[in-house]
């Protein structure tokens, strides 16, 4: 992710939206990130997360709940614009729920100017050039596929938010 954000880590926004562990939030932490919004809807993962940032001293925000549902409630709009997004969701979790979050977050700005939006997810395609990132999505809402990596079965598709013009 680092040669797709120009800054580097320094001093950026992150929200882990899927968090799981923490491990991809505590990451960019690591590297010198501001900030990272850990979010995850399952209740254990909330407690790994927290039991993790307090082993390493990191003071973090962590919310409980399904990102999306927590954005519509508003929970996410007393937090600063995001410079990078972090999307791992369990691979059964249905893509068009993740469209609608990357729109959301465009439409709430809640992305910098040229943020960076990371979603892994499975290859569905034999094309990664055919992802669904590809289709009309997101026309309309400043944000566009930048790249797709095939990783065997895995598929992250980096996708870019324009400034509005």
């Amino acid at each position: 992710m680092n040669s797709a954000l120009p800054q580097g880590f320094a001093d950026i926004n992150v929200l882990d939206a899927f968090a799981g562990s923490g491990a991809l939030g505590i990451e960019a932490l690591s590297r010198g990130a501001a900030s990272c919004l850990f979010c995850d809807s399952a209740p254990k993962a909330v407690k790994t997360i927290k039991d993790n940032l307090l082993k390493l001293n990191i003071a973090a925000p962590v919310l409980l709940g399904d990102t999306l549902t927590l954005l519509k409630k508003g929970e996410l709009g007393k937090i600063v614009p995001f410079d990078l997004v972090i999307l791992d969701p369990p691979y059964a979790f249905k893509q068009q729920q993740v469209h609608e979050l990357i729109a959301q977050l465009a439409e709430r700005n809640l992305l910098q100017p040229y943020a960076l939006i990371s979603y892994e997810h499975a290859s569905n395609t034999s094309d990664p050039l055919q992802s669904p990132l590809m289709t009309d999505s997101y026309h309309g809402r400043s944000l566009e596929l930048l790249s797709c990596k095939r990783y065997g079965t895995t598929q992250i598709d980096f996708i870019i938010h324009h400034e509005e013009e």
